[in-house]
């Protein structure tokens, strides 16, 4: 038997939440461990490689591409400029929910929680059992975005909620990706009225290192009524761990690759997001000989380069011009 399947008491989570431990990072937040044996049905696929001449303008480039999917739907497209300044983005024109989490309802949104905790252990209870869970083994961290430990989320409603299906973003850091269009249904409408009554439970989202954007699993009403009503919409945050640990005997080789990458650099034509790596490579040098940061799995593309480009929808010749 299956653990996603395995009889529990109600509210009795498989794993114990644990204060998120950093000196240096100062923050709150908690983590807890996924056992093996659970498999995400909601996968984040990526390939890259060369892509030919003729599905890249008449020239061979580098690329970096991917897709997010559940079954056999897949809610979004993306490719990654060569240098990581620019990305495309496609989502699929299916507004059917995908119901990662079941709908709040305005009972469930005005009651107190039971304990501090009692909000994180029940949204980890609805992703073992959604349908479209994104959770597989390993450590993984929750809590809000004031409690967030890593590059800070940025959020812009009217932008995001006015994004058009297939678009081109610069700077695309730790900005929020829809898994549908924005609809403007009755369940916004329902949303403004508990904003106004003071209720607006946290939107869920996942990180996403590949793309280094947050995926909205929970909560697109409530970003487009939180738009509509002009007020901040909370978000609380899953993402799975990595730690990296360097012998001391290779710190020093480390840190000097990391002195010959600054000394290369061209601060004139130095974009913002390349300089922010910059700064965090030489932070992790000289910092520590411990890095934690988050870290997404990714599957393979079933058919690589080729097999992504063919299912791409109507209108997103846009991904490949990120390519050229």
């Amino acid at each position: 038997m299956s653990p996603r399947s395995a009889p529990r008491a109600p509210g009795d989570a498989p794993w114990v939440l644990a204060p998120y431990e950093d000196p240096l990072a100062r923050v709150a937040g908690h983590t807890f461990v996924v056992p093996d044996g659970y498999r995400p049905t909601l996968r984040i696929e990526f390939a890259n490689g060369f892509m030919d001449g003729s599905a890249a303008g008449g020239q061979r480039v580098f690329a970096r591409v991917g897709r997010v999917t559940s079954g056999h739907r897949t809610a979004a497209w993306f490719a990654i400029e060569a240098y990581w300044e620019r990305m495309a983005l496609a989502q699929s024109s299916d507004s059917t929910p995908w119901a990662v989490l079941p709908p709040i309802t305005a009972r469930a949104a005005a009651r107190p929680p039971a304990s501090p905790h009692a909000p994180l252990l029940a949204t980890l209870d609805a992703l073992v059992a959604s349908p479209h869970t994104p959770l597989h083994p390993g450590r993984w961290w929750i809590g809000s975005d004031t409690e967030w430990p890593f590059s800070r989320p940025w959020i812009d409603l009217p932008e995001l909620t006015t994004r058009p299906a297939t678009t081109t973003l610069d700077h695309f850091e730790w900005r929020l990706l829809p898994l549908r269009p924005f609809t403007g249904g009755r369940r916004v409408g329902f949303w403004q009225k508990q904003i106004a009554a003071g209720h607006l439970p946290p939107v869920v989202v996942l990180a996403v290192s590949v793309i280094e954007m947050f995926l909205v699993l929970d909560g697109h009403d409530r970003l487009e009524a939180a738009h509509r009503e002009g007020v901040p919409c909370p978000l609380r945050i899953l993402a799975p761990l990595r730690t990296q640990r360097w012998p001391e005997d290779t710190l020093d080789d480390r840190r000097a690759g990391v002195a010959r990458q600054v000394d290369m650099v061209d601060w004139d034509t130095l974009k913002p997001l390349s300089q922010k790596k910059l700064n965090d490579a030489v932070v992790g040098a000289w910092a520590r000989p411990e890095h934690t940061y988050p870290r997404s799995r990714c599957w393979p593309i079933a058919g690589g380069l080729a097999g992504w480009r063919t299912g791409l929808p109507p209108g997103a010749e846009a991904l490949l011009d990120v390519l050229k």
